[in-house]
């Protein structure tokens, strides 16, 4: 068991709850004959001291499985273009586009005429053809309408150029594939499932990728997914190591498997494949002659469409899933026909006003028909009948219909549709809508459709899923206990480092503050950005939590300075330490901790933990004297909530 060492706070700047976590150390030795544990998968069992969960299969017909399982699942083959293109899988051309050159007209006609004013002025339009009804030329029906239509029309189409030239930018960007032997440039239209892609640091993967390699020794790459979930921070994902040693393009284009996945879906982080390597090649990186191996795969491999590699020089990845089937298109919903509440507002004024119409007309036809009946025959100058009374009343309301259409005004459309054109493009100009300081083309305000701009302002309630969605998800250090003494590094930043020197510190609680420092800059799955200019270390999390963190532990001494596979460097105060990375036991909201496990430099095998207080306070132990110190601790917890930096 473990002694209650110590316990952290860290709060979200500018108030709101506090966010408290404990953070302790455990001690163990390593025990070599620990039983060697093994786990059941869907593939059969898989032993834990294999990194790549691989297991030897005889032939491909294990891959392929039963008859069910190949209709609901991809087959797909590495580098065997032509086999693959046999399965006519997609292309990898997206379009998100609301309309096309055929169905430009068609559709948005539809979409006009379900306006309740352009149907109203259709009618109009229609009534006015009939000689014997209307009092007016066509032409005045006609070109009003026309007008509408058209200056709707255009607005369309140019927000749906924009969509187009959107495509095309994605579809023309320019890739590295394995072709033939060799790296050759390609557009990311023409990227075929099957194929494996080059991507440099920095690079949008340009469809659903199974890493394969990286630039680093371990297989690791790292991946940012904010065009897909708004998290900006790095996510790491791990190739297979029997994948991550082929470096070299010729090693890579001589790579021959089949990959057996999921068929498509909408789910962002899942994934559930495997993978059969066959090779041929007794000097393919340790694989023996005519061996077949088959690895499981799941998402901690997959790298989606979107994503944005980062910290990594390059890394490799045989594309899975291209074009309409991948998850980012399958979670696009095609551009809605929207109307604003305004719009829907004016079609409620359109039927009442139409009602009104009715009305007065029929009113205004039985009037006619009263007075054709009794005066139509002595009323010599305006004609004779040409019709029965029954039949004169009838023409005469399509007549005064006509007659009374300027109760609905088609001018009001026009101008509808004109002032919205200019806010949107307000909007886009106002460089304080912009995400950068100078609202520059890349982080200004992008109005994609102008029919919702009178709806922005009547937002009165925002629900939130959490901090940081809606404003700047910053976390900072504030006070800690370790051992019962409490250190501010809002007010005095450094002071943990400082107490450790103190002539007054015991040689006992010195100890116990570096131990909890290294807690600090062991525990975590934070990555390090080194600028190649000034050296400078920046971090890079999935939680700020962790970021704030690390910061605190480098500004009193120990900095957390590169992380590989089986390895973790920092310097303690100066001085370069490297611990053996062992295991890394992630956090999870079951758990409500995350642990990694650690080698010393003098053997020892270590357990360093942080959580949750309500889940580390169960794990401490109950020795003689460890109750005051359990006790003290939570008293401080409980200031620290109360005092809400």
């Amino acid at each position: 068991m473990a002694s209650p060492n110590s316990s952290i706070m860290i709060q979200k700047t500018g108030g709101g709850n506090i966010n408290i976590a404990n953070i302790h150390s455990y001690s163990s030795t390593h025990n070599p004959n620990a039983p060697n544990l093994t786990r059941k998968t869907s593939l059969g069992t898989l032993r834990p001291n294999s990194s790549d969960d691989k297991i030897r299969a005889l032939s491909l017909d294990t891959v392929s499985g039963s008859e069910s399982a190949r209709n609901s699942s991809y087959t797909i083959r590495i580098n065997d273009t032509k086999a693959n293109r046999e399965k006519a899988f997609p292309s990898n051309y997206i379009r998100t586009t609301k309309y096309t050159i055929l169905t430009f007209l068609p559709k948005n006609l539809f979409e006009q005429f379900r306006r309740v004013s352009n149907f109203y002025f259709l009618m109009i339009m229609i009534l006015q053809l009939i000689p014997e009804i209307t009092p007016l030329i066509p032409i005045t029906s006609i070109l009003p309408l026309a007008f509408v239509l058209a200056i709707s029309a255009i607005k369309e189409a140019i927000e749906d150029h924009g969509r187009y030239k959107a495509d095309q930018k994605n579809n023309m960007e320019q890739f590295k594939v394995i072709r033939e032997g060799q790296l050759q440039t390609i557009f990311s239209q023409n990227i075929e499932v099957g194929e494996i892609v080059y991507i440099a640091n920095g690079q949008h993967f340009p469809a659903d990728l199974i890493l394969l390699s990286s630039s680093n020794d371990d297989g690791i790459c790292y991946v940012e997914t904010a065009n897909l979930d708004g998290e900006t921070n790095l996510k790491i994902r791990k190739a297979l190591d029997s994948t991550s040693v082929l470096q070299e393009v010729d090693e890579l284009s001589q790579l021959k498997g089949v990959l057996q996945c999921e068929t498509p879906n909408e789910r962002l982080y899942r994934f559930n494949g495997r993978l059969l390597i066959e090779s041929h090649n007794s000097s393919n990186h340790g694989l023996k002659d005519k061996e077949r191996m088959l690895y499981s795969l799941n998402h901690t491999m997959f790298l989606q469409r979107g994503a944005q590699l980062r910290n990594t020089k390059y890394c490799y990845g045989v594309c899975v899933y291209a074009g309409v089937d991948t998850k980012l298109f399958l979670n696009q919903q095609p551009p809605p026909s929207k109307f604003s509440t305004v719009e829907r507002l004016l079609n409620k004024f359109v039927f009442f006003i139409f009602g009104a119409q009715l009305t007065i007309c029929f009113i205004c036809a039985v009037i006619s028909s009263v007075w054709e009946a009794q005066f139509g025959n002595i009323a010599w100058y305006v004609g004779a009948p040409e019709f029965s009374v029954p039949l004169y009343g009838v023409r005469n309301f399509f007549t005064y219909f006509v007659l009374y259409n300027t109760m609905i005004p088609i001018s009001l459309w026009v101008t509808l549709e004109i002032v919205k054109v200019g806010q949107s493009r307000f909007m886009q100009w106002d460089e304080f809508m912009g995400a950068g300081p100078n609202g520059d083309g890349e982080t200004a305000m992008k109005c994609k459709t102008s029919n919702l701009n009178e709806d922005l302002g009547r937002i009165q309630h925002i629900f939130s899923d959490k901090t940081g969605t809606l404003t700047e998800n910053v976390m900072s250090f504030c006070k800690c206990s370790v051992r019962m003494d409490v250190f501010d590094e809002k007010l005095n930043p450094g002071s943990i480092a400082a107490a450790i020197d103190y002539p007054t510190t015991s040689e006992e609680q010195s100890e116990y503050i570096r131990s909890f420092m290294r807690v600090l800059a062991l525990c975590h799955t934070v990555v390090t950005e080194v600028d190649s200019e000034t050296n400078e270390i920046t971090y890079q999390s999935q939680s700020p939590d962790e970021t704030a963190l690390v910061d605190t532990a480098r500004n009193n001494g120990f900095v957390f300075v590169k992380r590989k596979a089986d390895e973790i460097m920092i310097r303690e105060q100066g001085m370069s330490t490297t611990y053996g990375l062992l295991a890394i036991l992630e956090f999870s909201s079951m758990r409500r901790r995350m642990s990694v496990i650690v080698r010393t430099l003098d053997g020892r095998i270590k357990l360093l933990t942080k959580g949750a207080d309500i889940v580390m306070m169960e794990k401490l132990s109950e020795g003689p004297g460890e109750r005051k110190v359990k006790d003290e601790t939570l008293k401080q917890l409980k200031l620290f909530s109360r005092e809400g930096y």
